[in-house]
């Protein structure tokens, strides 16, 4: 080779082919880390340039700053916070029900939250206490989930939460992948703190592929491919499999997350079905409707930063444009209408969601996306129901996406406020919402009519025959109860049947059969609505 590792003399087939990969890798990585510099760069910059940035920025360093803190106090005490049996010979994580469940869950989600924003912290600044403070949760994590046996039960069984998976994959399975992306390099130049030892050593790669591995399998393995737990345990399967460092096997796993599923998991391809109209929702009562779009739109949004050339938007065009739909559904007092299980929501549009979907339209010149959504964000500023400087806490039961509000949002946007002009006439066909809006022209909060009927037999939908909610003089009236706690006794045999849906009861005898959706119910029909 010359001085600039090109091949000067003559060379076999076989070293030339080897030299010419290890020159394709060289040139990728080397664009690669340009390509990273550049996004820090920019992030930077719409943090020093922009007050809501700033905003989130700060309030990031403050909700972590006692706990690193602590961990910079005494590494050792900070780390036996997380839920693991230290007194073991091998420690163990402590798992649910073994052990009641808000002693485990909630310092886990405390300590894997902690770990995920020191790791984006440590991106942003390169301040060594927010590497070392996730690095040795992230460890000792690591080493304390393996000798855990997962429960081998098909459905449900998870690791942590042994007979809830669909729990755990939104409350503990998602964080540690990410952490590991972010301080993948640091990990390979530095030591951890080992409780279980008291000392340092190396972070054991090998055994941060088997747990991510695992978590990944055990969301393949399980669910129901029929429901939104597919979407809900959605983002375990991806964070996970995308932290494989094999990129044959990354590629295996993301086909199934992609198109061929499993006979537990639903791909998107397979969940796409419900929204080849536009307009679509996702055919089950709002809270999860809103949810199951906003997990896949996320997906598809992330999944096109990791590889541009899937073109995800492209074959699934009517995810993101679904985003919106069901905060159209909403009375003059911005609250959602109500059917089935969940809660009324008050809020007028899921506008995390809205700002992904918009930066990623501005990054590849989606200028349909950008109008409609820009927009959409404007418009929820103006109206006061959207403040971009407000940090978001981690949700209960959320997907981590909580960073993203820093890292993927675009700095401005220039588009018009515009807030939706919602139709005098509505329609949910699955769940036979026929709607109606006399809207008022002065103090249309107050004064605005607006009602439905509805009932149909779908998943969280209740045993409500021909129901209805009307709202008049600022507040619903009659409004419809919505769950307790599912499987309880006044869900089971009140919330989820006819008493509690404003409807009616023929001779005592209307009851719903069946479960979550096979209520044997016929889906309302229109007669006549305006304005036919």
């Amino acid at each position: 080779l010359d001085q600039n590792g090109k091949p000067v003399a003559a060379a076999s087939k076989a070293n030339t082919d080897e030299i010419a990969t290890m020159e394709a890798k060289a040139t990728s990585l080397r664009e690669t880390k340009a390509k990273a510099v550049a996004e820090l760069d920019g992030i930077l910059a719409k943090i020093a340039g922009n007050a809501w940035a700033t905003s989130i920025y700060n309030g990031m360093i403050s909700r972590v700053a006692a706990d690193v803190a602590s961990h910079q106090a005494n590494r050792d005490t900070f780390l036996r916070g997380l839920p693991v049996d230290w007194t073991l010979a091998t420690p163990k994580f402590k798992t649910i029900p073994a052990y009641a469940e808000s002693t485990v869950r909630f310092p886990a989600e405390a300590k894997y939250n902690d770990a995920l924003d020191c790791a984006v912290l440590y991106y942003l600044t390169g301040e060594q206490k927010y590497a070392q403070c996730a690095a040795d949760i992230l460890h000792n994590a690591v080493t304390t989930l393996l000798p855990v046996t997962a429960s081998s039960s098909t459905g449900n069984g998870g690791w942590i939460f042994q007979s809830d998976l669909l729990k755990e994959a939104r409350v503990t399975g998602t964080q540690l992948p990410i952490i590991y992306d972010f301080l993948y390099s640091w990990l390979q130049a530095n030591q951890v703190y080992d409780v279980k030892t008291a000392g340092m050593v190396s972070f054991n790669f090998t055994s941060g592929q088997s747990a991510f591995r695992k978590q990944y399998e055990l969301t393949r393995d399980n669910g129901q491919k029929e429901s939104n737990w597919s979407s809900l345990m959605a983002t375990m399967m991806l964070n996970n499999l995308l932290a494989l460092d094999s990129s044959t096997e990354r590629n295996t796993a993301l086909q199934i997350y992609l198109t061929t599923g499993t006979s537990r998991q639903a791909s998107l391809q397979y969940d796409y079905r419900y929204y080849t109209q536009a307009g679509s929702i996702w055919p089950e009562s709002l809270q999860y409707s809103g949810a199951v779009g906003g997990i896949r739109s996320t997906h598809m949004v992330l999944l096109e930063r990791v590889d541009p050339s899937l073109n995800l938007f492209d074959p699934y065009p009517n995810l993101p444009l679904s985003l919106p739909r069901s905060s159209y559904l909403r009375y003059p007092n911005g609250e959602q209408i109500l059917f089935g299980d969940g809660h009324r929501p008050g809020s007028n549009g899921p506008f995390l969601n809205y700002e992904l979907v918009y930066q990623h339209a501005l990054a590849r010149g989606r200028t349909d996306l950008t109008s409609f959504f820009g927009s959409l964000i404007n418009g929820g500023v103006a109206d006061g129901n959207y403040n971009r400087s407000t940090l978001d806490s981690y949700s209960t039961l959320g997907t981590q996406t909580e960073p993203l509000q820093l890292l993927w949002q675009a700095a401005s946007l220039s588009e018009p406020a515009v807030t939706p002009t919602l139709p005098r006439t509505d329609k949910l066909p699955h769940a036979g919402i026929l709607l109606q809006r006399n809207p008022a022209p002065v103090n249309n909060s107050t004064y605005g009519l607006m009602g439905f009927i509805g009932g149909a037999a779908h998943i969280h939908s209740h045993a409500s025959g021909m129901s209805m909610e009307l709202f008049g003089m600022g507040e619903v009236l009659g409004g419809k109860s919505g769950t307790e706690s599912y499987g309880s006794t006044i869900h089971e045999n009140y919330y989820r049947l006819f008493a509690s849906n404003n409807t009616i009861i023929v001779n005592g005898a209307s009851r719903g059969e069946g479960g979550w959706g096979g209520f044997g119910m016929n889906t309302v029909q229109t007669v006549s609505m305006e304005p036919q």
